[in-house]
């Protein structure tokens, strides 16, 4: 036996109440999760480039909600019967709106109001501040805002002083005097005589720093009194040594030598109760293991001194004017100073930005380490809201509205059959007998 028209009819209006609620759980979810993507996008500055790919995509988001409902509203009826009426009252609900005066509506149009109305959240608050810390820069006006600004003028100030001390350095090393110190460059990658001089503190400051440095030092202080023990007997303290051949071997010089008072270097000799050959061995070892950085600081000073002759003037005979030399200081002291100042500049900036210096990549630290986070942890917030609309929203609204595309086709299917014009039974007005007196007359007339 079929089913009375007005049985579907009951089983329509129930479900658009599940679509409607299935719906309005899916838009939530997905109003909250574009609302995440379009803050974290207003946050970073790129929300009006991407405005029109996000409207796109909340449309084919309504198509997908609606399915095939239009095509079966355009089949049925206009506006007349019962069912009809109720399936166009469904696609308004699914649809919804919005008001842009009170900022409220429902359905996909709220979605769509509300995501473009509302532009602060969480992700507007965290992700602002550092992009307002990390600052702009524009190419072609050459100025900017924040840490880029400050970082990209000291890089401009740098390269121009940079610029103006190579021509300056170019035209000394085409003179004469630069022409005589060309060496020295090629060695200290400078002009200044003061690098060798620097260079031979700086070996002097690694000989030191190193763990038998004291030791040497002691075993100098006891040669000193052998020295000055041999030289109160008039004997030359440089005859007196220890020597190594390639084998290793050692030979001892001085051994046997006499001098005039009878004096005799042996195997037993002491020197403040030490053995005379133990001293002279051990002080050996110890120049001999600190005898090349001692011969590069010999050269560094040696270097320095005749370097200083040739840009400034042989100590003893100084010249009244300034050399081209110093000429080349005076004209290029300024442009060194800023880019040694600029220099620095970069470095703080680079470390506060976050980036490397020489490549300009990020390094995961200062203000770009810290928008990093935040956007890694949206990221993971948009994730998990994806996850939930993938497995809880969307699956419920598809299934309410597979059952009322059925039973919409099922309402459609008795109008062709002519059972469309059927009205759902209504309650009839029933009073509750009062009891008591007049009860039993009450019943009877009823």
């Amino acid at each position: 036996m079929a089913v009375p028209f007005s049985s579907l009819l009951k089983k329509q209006k129930i479900g658009k109440k599940k679509i409607k609620s299935a719906l309005t759980a899916l838009t939530s979810e997905r109003e909250e999760l574009g609302q995440m993507e379009e803050d974290k996008e207003i946050a970073l500055g790129v929300f009006d480039t991407k405005k029109e790919t996000a409207l796109g995509q909340i449309e084919t988001d309504r198509t997908e909600a609606l399915g095939d409902l239009p095509n079966q509203l355009q089949a049925l009826k206009e506006g007349k019967d019962p069912a009809l009426a109720a399936v166009q009252k469904s696609k308004t609900s699914v649809l919804g709106s919005w008001d842009e005066k009170t900022k409220t509506g429902s359905g996909f149009e709220y979605g769509k109001g509300s995501a473009l109305s509302t532009i602060q959240s969480d992700a507007a608050k965290e992700l602002s501040p550092l992009m307002k810390k990390i600052g702009t820069w524009d190419e072609k006006t050459g100025t900017g805002t924040g840490l880029t600004s400050d970082y990209m003028e000291a890089q401009g100030s740098y390269n121009t002083a940079l610029s103006a001390y190579k021509g300056k350095e170019t035209a000394f090393s085409e003179s004469d005097l630069g022409q005589k110190m060309s060496g020295f460059k090629d060695k200290y990658k400078t002009y200044d005589p003061s690098a060798a001089q620097n260079y031979s503190k700086q070996l002097t400051g690694e000989m030191k720093a190193d763990e038998n440095w004291g030791a040497y030092q002691k075993s100098t202080e006891w040669r000193n009194r052998l020295d000055t023990q041999l030289k109160k007997h008039g004997w030359n303290p440089e005859d007196f040594y220890i020597s190594k051949n390639e084998k290793g071997e050692i030979t001892r010089h001085g051994v046997g030598v006499k001098n005039p008072q009878g004096w005799l270097i042996s195997r037993d000799d002491k020197v403040g109760g030490r053995n005379v050959w133990q001293v002279m061995y051990e002080h050996s070892v110890y120049k001999d293991y600190f005898s090349v950085g001692e011969g590069k600081i010999s050269e560094a000073d040696t270097e320095f001194r005749s370097q200083s002759d040739i840009a400034y003037g042989p100590r003893n005979v100084r010249r009244a004017g300034p050399t081209e030399y110093q000429q080349f200081l005076d004209k290029s002291s300024g442009f060194k100073s800023t880019m040694e100042t600029q220099s620095e500049l970069i470095k703080t900036k680079s470390t506060e930005l976050g980036i490397d210096p020489e490549t300009g990549s990020k390094t995961g630290s200062g203000v770009y380490g810290e928008m990093s986070e935040v956007e890694s942890e949206w990221d993971t917030k948009i994730g998990k809201q994806e996850k939930e609309i993938s497995e809880i929203y969307k699956p419920a609204h598809t299934g309410a509205k597979t059952a009322l595309t059925a039973l919409t086709a099922r309402i459609k299917k008795y109008e062709l059959l002519g059972l469309g014009e059927q009205e759902p039974k209504k309650n009839p007005t029933y009073r509750k007998p009062q009891m008591g007196y007049g009860a039993g007359y009450l019943r009877r007339s009823a």
